[in-house]
């Protein structure tokens, strides 16, 4: 797969800014899965006749949340970032969207070692901040998009709560808080 991946990109001259563009919208149709399927909609009908203990490790966009905590600790900073450095106002609003989407997943993936890369990527964000006003308004909008999706979560959570995959750890610190 890698190979096939290299070999089709070194061969065609593909921009960078559409590689990235394809990775974020394939990452976001991922995110969402992960968001749905945490809420207990099996879109795929995998979850049949499997006990609770597993479904709650178990994603089956990726596998377990492990990898899947890892899926998006890689490119969840690219949105991130996109959102944060500007541009074109129909950057910014895909990469908004990316963004809460991406911060929403973190909170339902049910693993406590994605918040590292979530407060690593908000640390080098401030870090990058420093000294700028308007890029300091942006690192608030990000912590705002933050907040908000965690909001949204434990809305969703509290609509659903009869058929939420159990959550435990950070991830529902952030939705109690």
């Amino acid at each position: 797969l890698f190979a096939g991946t290299f070999l089709f990109f070194s061969k065609i001259e593909v921009p960078v800014q559409k590689v990235v563009l394809m990775s974020l919208i394939a990452s976001l149709i991922c995110y969402v899965i992960g968001i749905v399927q945490r809420y207990g909609w099996d879109i795929f009908h995998l979850y049949y006749g499997m006990p609770a203990e597993i479904i709650r490790d178990y994603l089956s966009t990726i596998g377990n949340r492990t990898w899947y905590s890892g899926y998006i600790s890689v490119l969840f900073p690219i949105g991130v970032y996109l959102f944060w450095r500007g541009g074109r106002r129909t950057q910014r609003w895909f990469a908004g969207f990316y963004t809460f989407v991406a911060f929403s997943a973190i909170v339902t993936n049910n693993s406590d070692s994605i918040y590292m890369s979530l407060v690593a990527v908000l640390f080098a964000l401030f870090v990058m901040s420093i000294g700028n006003l308007e890029k300091l308004r942006r690192w608030i909008y990000v912590l705002i998009l933050l907040f908000t999706s965690c909001g949204a979560m434990a809305l969703l959570r509290v609509f659903y709560e009869d058929k939420v995959r159990i959550l435990r750890g950070v991830s529902l610190f952030f939705l109690d808080a």
